[in-house]
């Protein structure tokens, strides 16, 4: 099975150094397939502008949803939506147009199609091992280092392991979203671990096999200091030196991230707030409005 990956990055990734082709050679073809075609797209689109540029923003031209009749004149004209089912009886409506970008082609749906075909690309997990040092150079030739399909970051985190940086990322980073008052919660006989918490209980989502379930509680004090994790799979409450201490913080990350992407970013930003935001826009708002205008050039679908 490792051969025959390998030989398919072979033939996808026929620029990348051996010791890059030996790595791809643990991934599955769709990463494979991925890693091939979007990075040399992207860089090319930022370089085309093919993604806009301030001069395509025109009132005439961004009017989904709306008929022009004569100047400063519209009137309201059909879109079509899809549903899509969230679950829970939570359905949302996205339309199926763009502004600037129009609807998606014939080429384009079967390509999507393919990729997300199981049959074709079927999901293999693999665990493999790079240093640093690799793992710098492979995204570079894949053409995924900062300043070429990834855009430069606004800061870095040099370290992410110690028990000071996880501390510094739930009070001043992303994390501060999760952290909340002891007293705010219904947490019962824990305040002697310190007056705040991040409590990501996502021990009842399934995982595959091979991976450890979701769901983490850290505890710090009002020095800011982490003092504790309970770990919601094993039911333990671990502490600082505590055998099983670093692999928790591993743990809470993942926990975190999974959250902070499911939930925070993909339903509540995209999913309902964004997307209302932009029926409300093309329902609501002629194309001449000054907030739709506005709203626009962020806007997609």
């Amino acid at each position: 099975a490792t051969m025959g990956c390998c030989s398919v990055s072979r033939l996808l990734m026929p620029d990348v150094s051996d010791e890059s082709k030996r790595l791809l050679g643990h991934v599955e073809e769709f990463t494979i397939a991925m890693v091939k075609l979007f990075p040399r797209k992207v860089i090319e689109a930022n370089n085309t502008n093919e993604g806009g540029t301030p001069d395509m923003v025109k009132t005439d031209e961004f009017d989904l949803g709306w008929k022009k009749v004569q100047d400063g004149v519209w009137e309201k004209n059909k879109t079509e939506y899809q549903t899509v089912d969230l679950g829970n009886g939570i359905k949302i409506p996205m339309t199926r147009d763009d502004d600037l970008f129009g609807q998606i082609g014939f080429k384009k749906r079967i390509l999507l199609g393919l990729l997300s075909r199981p049959f074709f690309f079927p999901l293999k997990d693999s665990s493999f091992q790079a240093t640093d040092q690799e793992a710098k150079e492979l995204l570079n030739e894949l053409h995924l280092s900062p300043g070429m399909a990834m855009p430069e970051p606004y800061n870095e985190i040099n370290e992410f392991s110690s028990d000071e940086a996880i501390s510094r990322f739930f009070f001043y980073g992303t994390g501060s979203c999760q952290l909340q008052c002891v007293s705010n919660t219904d947490l019962k006989d824990v305040s002697d671990l310190g007056p705040f918490v991040a409590d990501l209980n996502l021990s009842h989502l399934k995982v595959r096999k091979g991976f450890r379930q979701y769901g983490m509680r850290l505890h710090f004090s009002s020095e800011q200091k982490l003092t504790a994790m309970y770990d919601y799979v094993s039911n333990k409450l671990l502490r600082p030196g505590n055998d099983g201490w670093e692999a928790a913080k591993f743990a809470a990350k993942s926990s975190f991230a999974m959250y902070v992407t499911a939930v925070p970013h993909l339903l509540h930003s995209h999913l309902l707030c964004s997307n209302c935001v932009i029926y409300a826009m093309i329902e609501a708002l002629k194309p001449n409005h000054p907030v739709r205008r506005l709203l626009g050039p962020f806007t997609f679908r």
